[in-house]
């Protein structure tokens, strides 16, 4: 029905194996000459007249500083942003444990499904101990691991055979809304199925399967810095805007997004985020099938 646009209620999903994705996208990182940094932690941004000049991060060696003309924040916590002092607004968080299980009477192919420790996403079983938490905050990262692990470890004990269909649990604290920015545009409520004038393009709800927003590109920066760019779930979002953006298909599609929106500033001579021409981007992803 998606892809011969035919009307439907049905969600449209796709799986894939997140665990050869992540390889795969390296190798493809890698061909394609990007130098990656492991296990780095930004710690300091140089800002001029507006623009950022370069980064600083910690690596197991110790501090790097780099340079660049354009910079693209999808840290997931809007940390580079937070760190030039950009408005930005922090998530709240509710304490779930999305462990992953083996399918039953399995035969050809290996399809994960969840056990979900803890709360929901819509916050049924939240430990009424617990408060809603941010990931921005160290505090808040670490009650939010050892709470979730409390609450796994008590259950299994509880019932011992629900730990013999599990084969993998959480490599991260699960913050689903950690930080994002206050753009020059907000995609939220009001904006639900609705087309906007200089919209790039619709995304969907992943859990309602009538329900779009339109992306514009005021939500991905704020002018107060000019060469910098959001992309991910940290972008200008609030409410059901920002839980339908912050999921992994329109994460990668506004990094997408981004990296086009840069090579077009790059092409006119170093222009300002506020500068760029949003119907020429709209026509470049629309050539590239990046929107259709």
């Amino acid at each position: 029905d998606w892809l011969e646009k035919k009307p439907t209620k049905k969600p449209y999903a796709g799986f894939f194996n997140h665990s050869v994705f992540a390889a795969n996208m390296t190798d493809l990182l890698v061909r394609e000459g990007v130098e990656i940094t492991f296990d780095s932690l930004l710690t300091a941004v140089k800002v001029n007249n507006g623009k950022i000049q370069s980064v600083t991060y910690e690596t197991v060696e110790g501090a790097i500083t780099a340079g660049a003309k354009y910079f693209i924040d999808c840290s997931g916590t809007a940390r580079l942003c937070s760190l030039c002092d950009l408005p930005v607004e922090d998530g709240k968080n509710v304490l779930s444990f999305y462990t992953h299980v083996s399918k039953e009477n399995e035969k050809d192919e290996y399809q994960a499904r969840f056990d979900v420790f803890g709360a929901f996403l819509n916050g049924q079983n939240q430990p009424s101990d617990v408060p809603l938490l941010c990931g921005a905050y160290a505090d808040d990262v670490n009650r939010y691991v050892v709470e979730s692990h409390k609450v796994f470890a008590r259950e299994i004990l509880k019932n011992k055979s629900r730990a013999k269909k599990i084969v993998e649990i959480p490599h991260m604290p699960q913050f689903r809304t950690i930080r994002h920015i206050v753009g020059e545009d907000t995609i939220d409520e009001k904006d639900m199925n609705v087309v906007k004038e200089d919209s790039l393009g619709e995304f969907g709800h992943f859990a309602h399967a009538e329900t779009y927003f339109s992306l514009t590109f005021g939500a991905m920066y704020n002018k107060k810095i000019g060469n910098l760019l959001t992309a991910g779930r940290i972008i200008s979002a609030r409410g059901e805007g920002w839980n339908a953006s912050r999921v992994i298909p329109v994460a990668a599609l506004t990094g997408e997004v981004a990296a086009e929106a840069v090579k077009i500033m790059i092409n006119q001579n170093g222009i300002n985020n506020y500068e760029l021409n949003v119907y020429e981007l709209k026509d470049v992803l629309s050539k590239k099938k990046i929107f259709c």
